[in-house]
């Protein structure tokens, strides 16, 4: 899924949300007589690589004449996190609304919104978003691994390849994994566009499921690592992985 079918899905997938709980979904920034408003309601982050996290402060604002309760922050997905200071705000008073996000495993354009919701009738949500641009200088493939223990024609060993998407090329610093279940060899050690990674399971494992991280180091100067996912599936004898 590309960056702008992944906004399009968060947006409506939003959007069923409210509607459902029989409440309008709101454009970015304030609508006219709304009580809390923002000034800057989208933060843009630029470009970055996916190793940051990207931190930014809205400050909000108590437009009406009555004291102001924010009831919840809904963050757009599980890369953000918010922090408030309190939960209410006097006529005419500011407060900051500090949001993270982690770009870690995102690529391409990203659009991720920010809902506050108020006590206040007419408007019962402020809405802010993140926009920006996450750029992979190194692209692993596949960018997970999956070994079904037990299944016909599974093979013990398999291949990353380590793309550098620019034209600059790449040397491979290191690889390794944080279970001891995997070996790992680098195939190539050269500068190159393409570098080729070998993984093997060590057999012998008793039946069950576990989970292991796969580091590729580079030189990259934006991107010096690239996580792969690893999950095994041992299957007792006989049985069906």
């Amino acid at each position: 899924m590309n960056g702008r079918k992944r906004i399009v899905f968060l947006v409506a997938s939003i959007e069923i949300l409210l509607w459902g709980a029989g409440l309008t979904f709101p454009a970015i920034g304030q609508e006219e007589g709304a009580a809390l408003t923002c000034d800057q309601p989208v933060f843009h982050f630029g470009r970055r690589s996916p190793h940051e996290t990207v931190t930014n402060t809205f400050l909000l604002r108590n437009n009406s004449s009555t004291t102001v309760r924010i009831k919840k922050v809904r963050v757009g997905c599980g890369c953000m996190a918010s922090d408030l200071a309190r939960d209410t705000l006097a006529p005419g008073e500011t407060l900051d609304l500090t949001v993270r996000m982690s770009l870690a495993g995102r690529s391409g354009i990203q659009r991720k919104m920010v809902y506050v919701e108020v006590d206040d009738a007419k408007c019962p949500f402020l809405a802010l978003a993140f926009e920006g641009e996450v750029e992979v200088g190194v692209r692993i493939e596949p960018e997970r691994l999956l070994w079904r223990v037990g299944g016909a024609g599974e093979s013990m060993e398999k291949d990353l390849v380590c793309h550098a998407t620019g034209r600059d090329p790449i040397r491979l610093l290191g690889v390794e994994c944080d279970s001891p279940l995997i070996e790992l060899r680098a195939q190539t050690n050269t500068v190159g566009l393409t570098h080729r990674i070998q993984a093997r399971l060590r057999p012998g494992e008793a039946s069950g499921v576990r989970s292991a991280m796969i580091v590729v180091r580079t030189d990259h100067p934006r991107q010096p690592q690239v996580m792969v996912p690893v999950t095994i599936y041992v299957s007792p004898k006989g049985g069906t992985p």
